[in-house]
């Protein structure tokens, strides 16, 4: 994605959403909340998230950008790693629980760049598993 907005629409696209539920308005959403606080978290990792009306369960979603995308991160550095996350809007503790742990799991710097080397959800899926830190 060239851009924070096209990252984002590309990465809602990628999920299965009740019918109940606008994409547009899922895309809105978001990007209105962007440009309240840019989600770039550092560490090539950016968070765009907001809660959604209607919303079942926590829906997540990740895109790897080889060239990455400005979230306007503290430390300058494009988002190589964006990770979309929708959660119910009545669910207080969901999102901050699974912001948390993204941000946890993924502070670990030989972490991150393999994850930035996969080349599919499979392969993702594997890295994750092996990794995990119980």
């Amino acid at each position: 994605a060239a851009d924070r907005r096209t990252a984002i629409e590309e990465l809602a696209r990628l999920l299965p959403l009740p019918a109940s539920i606008r994409r547009e308005e899922v895309i809105e959403t978001v990007w209105n909340r962007e440009q309240l606080l840019a989600t770039g978290l550092g560490h090539a990792i950016a968070l765009p998230h907001a809660r959604i009306e209607g919303l079942p369960v926590p829906m997540l979603a990740l895109g790897i950008s080889k060239d990455g995308v400005d979230f306007d991160a503290p430390d300058g550095k494009p988002a190589k790693l964006v990770f979309l996350l929708l959660t119910p809007l009545l669910d207080d503790g969901a999102q901050l629980e699974i912001l948390a742990d993204i941000a946890r799991t993924f502070s670990d710097e030989p972490l991150r760049e393999k994850a930035r080397l996969v080349k599919n959800y499979v392969e993702f899926l594997a890295l994750m598993k092996s990794e995990r830190r119980d």
